[in-house]
């Protein structure tokens, strides 16, 4: 079972369960009984104990993951100029019923935006297909359940390192078996870059809200734009800061 199709059995995916117990009890079973039997319910427990037990360990590891990651953002948060890390990943499933990993996600992107660095993801598995290969243990598969989640198997390892890219302008390099020249490309892409600055009405930008930023060239179709998605109205929270510090420092205490 893998992290993808764990994330399918914690969805409450009906495919999935079939397919998992009858592997499970060895039969070509094509659709669960309305009132299963003891020894289908024993193996639907079963599964779901696995698919389980898989979810909790992958969250464990991404939280891990991402603590990593936002200490060395903060480590590197006052270094002058605009910084860049490599995030090198085979990725992580997101259980929105399991933890906060997309909250964790948001934390990261926004500590990335205060100091100034731009996270570049990349897809370590390489060039991936899906499909069953010779590492696997091969099942029956009545239901064609492995060939319809092909593109969930593929795709869904890829939501945390597409975001982490997207949302601190940096870019999610992916299919590719060639690390090494994905990064020369990258460190060439990199060292040619726009510092642009804009004036906005500040009465339409709302305190710690998040605002999206689009740019566009003009006439220049063959161009690729890289950059934040948005940013946050930090100002406020900054005063309040800065006024509970001049409190304390008043009142003898410590912040």
């Amino acid at each position: 079972m893998t992290e993808s199709q764990a994330l399918l059995i914690e969805q409450k995916d009906e495919d999935a369960i079939t397919f998992f117990v009858g592997a499970f009890l060895r039969k070509n079973i094509r659709v669960l009984p309305p009132r299963p039997d003891g020894e289908i319910r024993d193996a639907i427990d079963a599964i779901k104990r696995k698919a389980a037990a898989i979810a909790q360990l992958s969250c464990g590891i991404s939280e891990r993951s991402l603590a990593a990651l936002r200490n060395l953002i903060g480590a590197v948060q006052e270094l002058p100029g605009r910084k860049l890390v490599f995030f090198l990943s085979d990725g992580f499933s997101l259980y929105p019923q399991r933890g906060d990993i997309v909250s964790r996600i948001g934390t990261v992107t926004t500590a990335a935006a205060r100091a100034g660095v731009v996270v570049y993801t990349l897809d370590t598995r390489g060039l991936v297909v899906g499909l069953p290969d010779a590492k696997r243990p091969s099942m029956p598969d009545p239901t064609a359940f492995q060939a319809r989640t092909v593109f969930h198997e593929v795709s869904a390892p890829m939501d945390a390192l597409n975001a982490l890219a997207a949302d601190t302008g940096g870019r999610f390099l992916k299919d590719t078996n060639a690390l090494d020249a994905a990064m020369i490309k990258t460190l060439e892409e990199v060292s040619r870059y726009y510092l642009l600055a804009w004036h906005f009405d500040p009465g339409s930008v709302k305190p710690g809200k998040w605002s999206s930023i689009r740019v566009t060239l003009k006439d220049r179709s063959g161009l690729r734009v890289n950059l934040r998605n948005g940013y946050l109205d930090l100002s406020q929270l900054v005063k309040e800061k800065k006024k509970s510090a001049s409190l304390l420092r008043n009142t003898g205490g410590d912040f």
